[in-house]
């Protein structure tokens, strides 16, 4: 009759998967450092509804060109990027849009795809102003 040593067996599984967790792990934390350091969605863009056009630049600055009323506008300036939230935030320096494009944060649905977050108007009686359906969209047309 044989004897055999349970606990040595079940301690070599236990190994076998502690490795394999550990494995797994460090590829996700990898993964998770990787997609935390992901560069800006940065090239030209067109809007959906609108007629304009958003170039972000790799060098942080931008340009929007606006055909929407009439005779063309165009407004330039910085960007940042917030990896967190996946947007941008807009700081205008020269000319000015009938629009107030300040952030535009990547589609959750569509990563080829910017959404125009307009500025939340701020009432009294109205801590957070929530309700917009959907956002004006910008659907990317290639790098700069």
């Amino acid at each position: 009759m044989q004897r055999t040593n349970f606990g040595a067996a079940h301690a070599g599984i236990a190994l076998h998967l502690a490795l394999a967790l550990a494995f797994i792990l460090a590829g996700c934390s990898s993964a998770s450092r990787q997609a935390t350091h992901a560069s800006p969605p940065t090239g030209r863009y067109i809007s959906e509804l609108l007629s304009l056009e958003v170039c972000l630049n790799p060098s942080g600055t931008y340009e929007i060109n606006s055909q929407s009323f009439g005779p063309g506008t165009t407004e330039r300036g910085n960007w940042t990027w917030d990896n967190e939230h996946r947007e941008f935030s807009l700081v205008r320096t020269e000319g000015a849009l009938q629009f107030a494009v300040r952030k535009l944060r990547v589609d959750r649905r569509d990563s080829t795809r910017l959404q125009w977050i307009p500025p939340s108007p701020r009432l009294p009686e109205v801590e957070t102003y929530d309700g917009v359906i959907d956002y004006v969209g910008f659907r990317r047309q290639g790098e700069l």
